[in-house]
């Protein structure tokens, strides 16, 4: 009998358990084809309760510490190669330190694949040398068919010119005796690239040439609205606006159900003594949202999509660049509402007024949600683990 292949799955940059789900899924597949998967991840604590049972070994993957190429500076992206620049690219011996703990680690494990979600330092390290696939959403997983990246904030300056950038992978490529891209973009280029979003949701939508598969997490069915209000909020104790919107939901009459993520339990307190019910762990979505009438989260990307196609108006809180653009997406399709990072109390129950008596976005919430359920549904977890179990055959 051949021996079994190891399968290292690594999440690097973001925060959350949004990367934790989709490479959890295709552990899961290519364990039923005889792989044993080895996950190396940023947090390798959050996602316990997530992994809980699934005999999967972890890894502590390497994370960048220093504040690079921002210097003080608030980190404003204007595209990719920002994203790059402040997570260690800008500078040439920490991208090779960086780079060596990779190697270091790929030496541990001896992997025969390697599947990435949102890990550029990985994708240097294993550059032309090991069996690769990317996934993730459209965000992180940037096109590849030009020399640059496609800005996302058009108006504003990139932190550091992409040449730049560019000069240090190809300087730590020298040190190593190893393959340098010829541009940025190039790095990216693995031979699997699978892109889990849906065109409206893809910040890229406007100049990708590549097809996007869907999401990789099962989603929710369209279902007729509740009878009665009923609002799910889902939020981390890093937003902002946090404690405001505990506030808001603690005065509704109507009935609401939460998840708060993080160390916030005088908050799940306080909502659960006016009588909403508090989720302990993240509830499963495709049971929670039929019960929904609104959902307000911070527009992850795997709660704006069920959200969508479940039919239901979203209000949104975004906390970073990936959400600022699900966010305007969303708003632009005629399905939410967007907070800003100053709104009060009185903005927010507006909000919540408007998403729950406004008809045209229920028209807006049902044609997109139909829209989405009519285009050919694919088994994204199916044809990205068959692509890459042909990369190593």
């Amino acid at each position: 009998m051949a021996p079994m292949k190891t399968a290292l799955l690594a999440w690097e940059l973001g925060a959350n358990l949004g990367h934790v789900g989709p490479l959890l899924a295709v552990a899961r597949a290519l364990r039923q084809r005889g792989f044993r998967p080895v996950f190396a991840l940023r947090d390798v604590v959050g996602p316990l309760e997530l992994l809980a049972g699934e005999d999967i070994e972890i890894f502590q993957a390497p994370v960048w510490f220093r504040e690079g190429a921002l210097h003080g500076r608030p980190f404003r992206l204007a595209g990719y190669g920002d994203l790059l620049a402040a997570y260690g690219f800008a500078d040439a011996d920490g991208l090779a330190g960086m780079v060596r703990a990779w190697d270091t680690l790929l030496a541990a494990i001896k992997p025969d694949l390697i599947v990435a979600d949102h890990s550029p330092t990985l994708c240097l390290a294993a550059f032309g040398a090991l069996p690769f696939a990317m996934i993730g959403t459209g965000y992180t997983v940037p096109p590849v068919d030009r020399p640059g990246f496609p800005p996302l904030f058009p108006n504003r300056s990139p932190l550091i010119a992409e040449s730049r950038l560019l000069e240090n992978v190809q300087n730590v490529q020298r040190r190593r005796n190893r393959p340098a891209p010829p541009h940025l973009p190039a790095l990216f280029d693995a031979p699997v690239r699978a892109i889990a979003t849906i065109p409206e949701l893809d910040p890229y939508r406007a100049v990708r040439r590549e097809p996007v598969l869907g999401p990789l997490e099962t989603m929710p069915a369209e279902t007729n609205l509740p009878a009665e209000p009923h609002v799910f909020a889902y939020l981390g104790q890093e937003n902002p606006l946090l404690e405001t919107v505990v506030q808001c939901l603690a005065s509704l009459t109507c009935s609401v159900e939460v998840y708060l993520r993080g160390n916030v339990e005088g908050l799940r307190r306080v909502l659960a003594a006016r009588g909403a019910r508090v989720h302990k762990t993240p509830p499963p979505l495709t049971a929670m949202l039929p019960q929904a009438s609104l959902v307000i989260s911070q527009a992850g990307s795997t709660m704006a999509h069920a959200a969508l196609f479940a039919g239901r108006p979203q209000i949104l809180v975004p906390t970073h660049a990936e959400q600022e653009l699900t966010a305007d997406a969303l708003v632009s399709l005629g399905v939410g509402v967007r907070l800003t990072k100053d709104a009060n109390g009185e903005l927010i129950a507006a909000a919540i007024r408007q998403a729950f008596d406004s008809g045209e976005m229920r028209n807006a919430v049902h044609r997109r949600a139909a829209e989405a359920a009519a285009r050919p549904r694919l088994d994204a977890v199916a044809l990205t683990v068959e692509a890459c179990v042909a990369l190593t055959a």
